[in-house]
């Protein structure tokens, strides 16, 4: 995510929200989410061929992510080690969120949301974590992340920023590593989380 959360740390004490998260719908995720490191803070996202990660919204929109690189959460390091502040405790929201601006720099013909859309989409996929038990996390979640990525920062990203899909812009890195972190999304009977974590956080 290459909005800066810098804005957590003034909202966490403040204590504030500007979203009601009563009225953030949750919808689903479908497919896996397959990563491969590239660089230090850089991942390579690629859709499984036969099993893409989707998010599905409550109002049937379907938001289907392509190749593009990511660094997870833009969290500040000395904020990793607060409960669900790393980088990667929300990555399948965090990656919708990510294709969102890469989709409107890249593709602004194809474009469906507006800026404040995505701040709402991210809430809602980051609810959708929480209430199928993917993150064990409360939802001052869903308004802190929301109120870090609907600022004038984000904002300013999403008027000037660039498009950096794979097919155009190639990384160099040393002897990059294969690195797939998966996650099945096929939902139980008890509508528990569907992805499937690995026992550490990190798998290396």
């Amino acid at each position: 995510m290459r909005v800066i959360l810098i804005a957590m740390m003034s909202l966490m004490l403040a204590n504030c929200a500007s979203i009601d998260v009563n009225k953030v719908q949750a919808g689903r995720f479908e497919g896996k989410l397959n990563l491969e490191w590239k660089a230090p803070n850089c991942f390579l996202y690629t859709p499984d061929p036969e099993d893409p990660l989707v998010f599905y919204r409550a109002n049937g929109q379907k938001i289907e992510p392509k190749a593009m690189y990511t660094d997870g959460g833009s969290i500040p390091r000395f904020l990793w080690n607060a409960p669900n502040l790393s980088p990667w405790d929300f990555a399948p929201a965090y990656l919708i969120h990510d294709w969102l601006f890469e989709q409107h720099h890249c593709f602004p013909e194809k474009q469906r949301f507006a800026f404040q859309d995505t701040a709402v989409i991210l809430a809602e996929a980051v609810k959708t974590m929480i209430q199928t038990d993917c993150v064990e996390a409360n939802d001052k979640f869903v308004s802190l992340i929301y109120d870090s990525v609907n600022s004038k920062i984000a904002q300013k990203l999403w008027d000037n920023g660039q498009c950096y899909l794979p097919q155009q812009h190639q990384i160099e890195a040393h002897e990059s590593k294969n690195i797939s972190f998966e996650f099945t999304t096929e939902f139980d009977e008890n509508n528990q989380c569907p992805f499937e974590m690995p026992e550490d956080h990190c798998p290396w």
